[in-house]
């Protein structure tokens, strides 16, 4: 195995080399808020894109609507890839899950967790702390093998650990945040870079990481389902060897499934994570918030958590003191980077948003998310008016029963 995660690893270093990837030749894209399509609610939010997905899902596996054919492959298919889970923070004490969406208020709602109330979405010692994470732990319809079924990953705890009803159950707050598509992956990219510095020297700009992952997905679909995969053309030698370092692990990072880095993954693909009994992420939030009007809805999640944190009696009036300093009525950027848009390698050029915007793995992020196509998308929505009727009387609906 050794040799063949070092052979993946010169193949494509040496196919990178002979024939680099070029930077992107066309003008960077327009600076933009990444305006969501309407201030909702975060309650109305978790309905709309919950019911967004289901359709997304329904009309996938009928092989119907703007959604059909390949997209089925990603958004829940029968297939053994897409069996996945995904990365919570639970405390049934507190009666709080957090679904984690990378590179969307991640970092800042898990140090709010863990600093106010000790949550953690790591299980170093199950037998030790187990049984305050996740309901049941010992009896079902909990997984009764959770800690050796897989649903710890990593150390961390996943939505895999328990049952839909049980979660609901347990939880009476199930939130997450999500981010402006195009923003949320140009600041995954280069923690991608962070994470593995190599990786910007094979993928120096936003645009050349955005082909390898795209190349990527599309040779594993092709790899797991060829019907998914249509009449697509053969895998090309990049990504074949994009391929032979994921199964091989070879790669820096070890990449492994679909995603070069985890970060670079969709909102659809955590929100799709299921649990225990197969129900995805996405059904279960009531509370989902944007980043981009993050201190706006800041104090409906903040406010209960230090109340909690503050009746724990855990910390001290000078802890509690500062714990309030830090984030009442704001949401302290956890993990700040500022640079230049216009030389910014991490940020898309034009060309790129819309090949971002148009491809399969990433389109139905605008739609199930509510946010504005940028206008280098182009006119090409990804969606038929009859798709967008749906989705509007969606929103209209989640917003109703969110006032109710």
């Amino acid at each position: 195995m050794r040799r063949a995660r070092a052979a993946a690893r010169a193949r494509l270093d040496h196919l990178l080399k002979s024939a680099p990837l070029p930077p992107p030749n066309e003008p960077k894209r327009a600076l933009h808020n990444g305006a969501p399509m309407r201030a909702e609610d975060p309650r109305a939010l978790a309905k709309r894109i919950a019911g967004c997905f289901r359709e997304t899902r329904a009309s996938a596996a009928t092989g119907g609507g703007a959604a059909g054919g390949g997209a089925g492959w990603l958004y829940g298919r029968g297939n053994r890839t897409l069996a996945h889970a995904s990365d919570v923070t639970t405390s049934v004490k507190h009666s709080i899950l957090y679904l984690d969406n990378l590179k969307a208020a991640s970092t800042t709602s898990r140090a709010l967790l863990r600093s106010s109330l000790g949550m953690d979405y790591r299980i170093y010692w199950p037998d030790r702390n187990a049984s305050w994470m996740v309901p049941g732990i010992e009896s079902p319809p909990v997984r009764s093998d959770w800690a050796t079924s897989g649903c710890v990953q990593r150390t961390r705890v996943t939505s895999q650990c328990f049952r839909a009803e049980v979660a609901r159950a347990a939880y009476s707050t199930m939130f997450s945040f999500v981010r402006d598509p195009v923003s949320k992956f140009e600041s995954a990219v280069k923690q991608a870079w962070h994470n593995t510095p190599l990786l910007k020297g094979w993928f120096p700009n936003a645009d050349a990481m955005l082909d390898a992952q795209l190349a990527l997905y599309a040779a594993v679909q092709a790899r797991d389902d060829p019907e998914a995969a249509g009449e697509a053309s053969p895998p090309s030698a990049f990504s074949s060897a994009l391929l032979e370092c994921a199964e091989t692990r070879g790669c820096p990072g070890g990449w492994q499934g679909l995603w070069i880095d985890e970060h670079l993954a969709p909102a659809g693909w955590r929100f799709g994570g299921t649990t225990a009994d197969g129900v995805p992420a996405s059904d279960l939030l009531n509370w989902v918030g944007r980043t981009e009007h993050i201190d706006q809805v800041w104090d409906q999640l903040a406010e209960p958590v230090l109340q909690a944190a503050a009746a724990s009696g855990a910390h001290s009036p000078r802890k509690m003191a500062m714990l309030r300093r830090r984030y009442e009525h704001h949401a302290p950027h956890a993990n700040p980077r500022h640079t230049d848009h216009m030389t910014d390698p991490g940020v898309l050029s034009a060309a790129g948003v819309r090949r971002f915007c148009n491809s399969e793995l990433f389109r139905h992020e605008f739609e199930c998310l509510g946010y504005e196509r940028p206008p280098e998308c182009g006119s090409v929505s990804g969606a038929s008016p009859e798709r967008l009727r749906a989705l509007e009387r969606l929103w209209r609906s989640a917003a109703a029963s969110a006032n109710e």
